[in-house]
């Protein structure tokens, strides 16, 4: 709720506190704990994290909606994707010197866009229910296809 209220106070949107919050105290909390970053416990958590995110997600969109806006969802979940994925990826080669290889990765670990960071953006934006439903469920059917494809890039990467 303090996040909550100190963004507001700020105009900014709350995903954006919750987010430096934790980039600053996973860390912290890891060495207090004794967790290693890649311990089984670590893992699990991830797991269980991303499980709840996508089900809030699906959760969030109006089911009577889907035929409406199934097929633009569709379109923006994959080719949107794979838009975002090279425009990142060419960006941080040519902006930040990285690898290909890298760049790639990055690209596709950053063309997803997620429900939990959506939906409270839309509430601050007044859209049109039909754009809202349509945003909702590209943002959680395009994990997916970014999931995939940093999987893939991942594998070819780390292949010798």
């Amino acid at each position: 709720m303090l996040c909550e209220r100190l963004a507001r106070s700020l105009r900014i949107p709350d995903i954006v506190l919750f987010l430096l919050l934790g980039m600053i105290a996973r860390p912290v909390l890891w060495q207090m704990l004794g967790i290693a970053p890649s311990s089984l416990a670590i893992r699990v958590g991830l797991l269980l994290g991303a499980a709840i995110l996508v089900f809030e997600g699906g959760h969030a969109v109006d089911r009577s909606a889907l035929a409406e806006v199934y097929v633009g969802a569709t379109l923006l979940a994959t080719l949107g994707v794979f838009l975002s994925f090279a425009v990142v990826a060419v960006s941080a080669h040519l902006a930040f010197g990285l690898s290909w290889p890298v760049a790639a990765l990055c690209g596709a670990i950053l063309a997803a866009t997620d429900p939990a960071s959506v939906a409270p953006l839309l509430e601050d934006v007044r859209v049109v229910a039909r754009l809202q439903d349509l945003l909702l469920l590209e943002s959680a059917a395009n994990d997916a296809t970014s999931a995939a494809l940093a999987v893939s890039l991942q594998g070819g990467i780390a292949a010798p």
